[in-house]
């Protein structure tokens, strides 16, 4: 309880005091989602968030009235959170400060076909170090899935991460909404920066992607990871029951929310025994979803519907990189039997690493264990990893 006092104090710094203290505050929220054994403790510290943007904004409103000037209506949620501070968009400068000081800058490449790829490039690209491209997947941009590794691999590689078109700077104005179109754009983007060989590493959406670029460019790739990505799936599995979620078109909605309880609905899907999501404030999920998921949703859910759009495994190209296959125990959006099948398609080149006590999001709920996987396949030895293997 001592603690949860502590913390709790240190929140209210960050919250009613100015803003500077931002990254302290994010750092605090996920150790209170993630790392609190008791639902009750987690329960009463969100309510403590919740009180105390409470008095932000009472304090604000005060100071602002003074001045004669226009407070954003109270009634809408989502102004109230964005009308003085978001978090997401605070959580952003502290990613994008992170990628800097890992010696990545911003690149923008335009394809000259209507498409214009955002992609983190080397500032100084090192000639004897091997080239990483990492792929984020559907839930937000590179920022935020790759924020917490891209500096630990900087020193081995030169990395580098894109954002996936209809997020972040990345926009394409062609119809095409396939992971191979991705693929193609992604490596003319790599291209373009004198990349010829690399290893990928996709996460969910992201390894469909990684996986097309692999059999699209066999030659350029030099190994691939791939995290919870179902790229063995087939159209029929949604009328086969092998998903939770049958109906594309809800699984569309939960993917690409837009509202709080669809924010929630995605978070029970991927979180394995996650925080009481009841109690998360709408206010924070609004939040989000106005600085992450609110631009190009159609977009964003065609990429979704093309998935098991005529999918088929038979027709699925068997690569022949090394490749390393990263799944949560309970992942219920893909399903781990999927992760099997895919080790079973690729055969003696593929090894499947299961994370326990995990769901989709593991580089959430387990970061250690998910970089150190990927260390030891890309960087401690050339050679498949031989624990944890998991036999179908």
């Amino acid at each position: 309880m001592t603690h949860m006092v502590s913390l709790s104090l240190s929140l209210s710094n960050s919250i009613v005091a100015p803003f500077s203290s931002s990254d302290l505050f994010f750092s605090t929220l996920n150790l209170i989602l993630f790392d609190f054994s008791t639902q009750r403790e987690t329960g009463n510290f969100l309510l403590t968030i919740h009180f105390l943007y409470k008095v932000r904004e009472r304090r604000d409103e005060k100071n602002l009235s003074g001045l004669n000037a226009t407070w954003p209506d109270t009634s809408d949620t989502k102004t109230r959170m964005t009308g003085c501070f978001s978090l997401t968009e605070s959580r952003n400068w502290c990613y994008r400060s992170a990628f800097r000081r890992a010696g990545l800058q911003s690149a923008i490449t335009d394809l000259q076909d209507g498409t214009v790829m955002h992609c983190w490039v080397p500032k100084d690209r090192v000639g004897s170090r091997p080239d990483l491209l990492l792929i984020h997947g559907l839930g937000a941009n590179a920022l935020w899935q790759w924020g917490d590794v891209v500096g630990r691999f900087a020193g081995h590689f030169n990395v580098y991460v894109p954002d996936l078109l209809f997020f972040g700077y990345s926009f394409t104005a062609r119809p095409e909404r396939c992971e191979s179109f991705h693929a193609q754009c992604i490596m003319r983007v790599m291209e373009a920066h004198s990349v010829r060989r690399m290893s990928v590493v996709g996460l969910s959406y992201g390894g469909f992607i990684g996986y097309s670029i692999a059999a699209q460019y066999p030659a350029a790739v030099e190994s691939l990871v791939i995290c919870c990505a179902a790229v063995c799936m087939e159209e029929k599995d949604l009328k086969d029951g092998v998903f939770r979620i049958s109906d594309l078109e809800e699984a569309a909605e939960i993917l690409v929310p837009q509202t709080p309880d669809r924010l929630r609905e995605l978070m029970g899907f991927t979180l394995y025994r996650g925080p009481p999501l009841r109690l998360i404030p709408s206010c924070i999920l609004n939040d989000f979803i106005h600085a992450m998921c609110a631009d190009y949703v159609e977009e964003k859910r065609d990429l979704i519907r093309a998935i098991p759009r005529g999918r088929k495994i038979s027709e699925l190209p068997k690569i022949t990189q090394p490749t390393l296959i990263i799944w949560g125990e309970h992942d219920q959006v893909f399903p781990l039997d999927l992760g099997h099948r895919l080790k079973r398609h690729i055969g003696d080149n593929a090894e499947l690493v299961v994370v326990k006590d995990a769901g989709h999001a593991f580089n959430v709920q387990k970061p250690k264990e998910f970089y150190m996987h990927l260390k030891h396949f890309l960087i401690d030895r050339p050679s498949l990893p031989q624990h944890n293997h998991q036999k179908p």
